[in-house]
């Protein structure tokens, strides 16, 4: 597990805030180290863990992938919660217009 200074170490997602942790390996990242993955959101725990590669660039989706689980959780949204492929495509597509729209997103935290 690694804790750095320039990585988030939590989210609030709705009521519940999560710990963020990172994994430098793929197997680590399940809590049953069965699995080899890239991210898991343990809804118990209040913990997201992360597979942390050399580059950051798909660590961002995989994030918001996990981020949708959680907010799928706390809106009841069971059935799409089971389905992975729909919350890669969401959480692919957001990533994309968090990177394009940085100016937005500022706008947002000042004025709203």
């Amino acid at each position: 597990m690694s804790k750095k200074k320039d990585l988030l170490s939590s989210v609030k997602v709705i009521d519940t805030i999560y710990s963020i942790e990172y994994f430098k390996s793929l197997l680590e990242v399940d809590p049953d180290q069965k699995d080899r993955l890239l991210g898991y959101i343990d809804r118990k725990d209040c913990e997201i863990r992360l597979y942390e590669p050399k580059s950051k660039q798909g660590m961002l989706a995989t994030f918001i992938h996990e981020l949708i689980h959680g907010i799928c959780d706390k809106a009841g949204l069971e059935e799409l919660d089971e389905k992975e492929n729909e919350i890669d495509s969401i959480a692919i597509n957001m990533a994309a217009i968090l990177k394009d729209n940085y100016d937005l997103f500022k706008y947002i935290i000042k004025e709203w």
